[in-house]
């Protein structure tokens, strides 16, 4: 916000007023105006009234005054800050995508891996049951399956969720159930 003199300035200049008119109506000389406008000297609460009485406003508004240009370069730059908030989702949801497909190709290499007879998965010597288990057991995995990372409805976020809460083997195969129903594998 600008300084109560930059108002009065501004109130003036965009009235198409001159110096000498607002001088004349505060009793004082257009040079100590002139100081006032670049902030030399403070105008004294009586001609501050005065001023608002002239400028018909309240001192509230002219000290919160907007020029045409003012209101249109607050205008732009809302514009530009909400053109950037809408990239930046646009980038969020993409990065989004981009983690679901890379989970998804993931787990479906190890399926893959697995299928072909491979062992060895993950550098370990205890075989994962199967894809989602290998998936589930990387190191650092849990880091993107959260909901900032994936969408809430994305499929494999549920089971690694169960999985990760260390429920018996019973819930583990129920949630692979559930992972092969939602990526369309079983009816």
């Amino acid at each position: 916000m600008r300084e109560l003199y930059q108002q009065i300035k501004a109130i003036r200049r965009a009235r198409g007023l001159k110096q000498e008119e607002i001088a004349s109506v505060l009793g004082i000389k257009k040079a100590n105006l002139s100081r006032i406008e670049n902030g030399g000297i403070t105008l004294t609460d009586d001609k501050l009234e005065k001023l608002a009485a002239y400028f018909k406003m309240s001192i509230e508004e002219i000290a919160s005054f907007e020029t045409a240009h003012d209101k249109l370069l607050k205008e732009k730059q809302k514009g530009a800050l909400e053109n950037l908030v809408e990239q930046q989702q646009k980038q969020i949801e993409r990065m989004k995508r981009n983690n679901e497909n890379f989970l998804i190709d993931l787990h479906n290499h190890f399926k893959d891996q697995l299928n072909a007879g491979k062992t060895n998965l993950l550098g370990e010597d205890t075989q994962p049951k199967d894809a989602f288990e290998a998936l589930c057991k990387i190191k650092g995995i849990k880091h993107l399956f959260n909901d900032e990372n994936l969408h809430s409805n994305f499929p494999l976020l549920a089971p690694f969720q169960e999985y990760q809460e260390d429920y018996p083997e019973l819930t583990l195969n129920l949630a692979l159930k559930q992972l092969d129903i939602a990526l369309g594998l079983l009816d």
